[in-house]
């Protein structure tokens, strides 16, 4: 889990830098280390969403929302998703 979170913290900067093409490579290094970790599939939406790819964010913020329903962060990746 310490490595996915490592992941997704880098692709959050990346994101927040508007580098989402390094974010996208890092987030998908996250969910193959930890394929349940929402943190990194609610960041990988974020980053598709702005890399207009709408489809593949929604899938993401959806496997957030799914991963961690009642958490602040999967609401969120559920409120997302519906306005794909």
């Amino acid at each position: 889990l310490v490595k996915a979170s490592i992941f997704t913290l880098t692709g959050k900067v990346h994101a927040r830098a508007k580098e989402f093409d390094k974010s996208i490579d890092s987030l998908k290094k996250a969910i193959e280390v930890s394929s349940s970790y929402a943190p990194a599939y609610y960041w990988l939406g974020y980053s598709l969403r702005s890399n207009d790819n709408p489809a593949a964010a929604k899938d993401a913020y959806n496997r957030a929302a799914k991963l961690d329903p009642a958490s602040r962060l999967g609401k969120k990746a559920r409120r997302a998703a519906d306005r794909l």
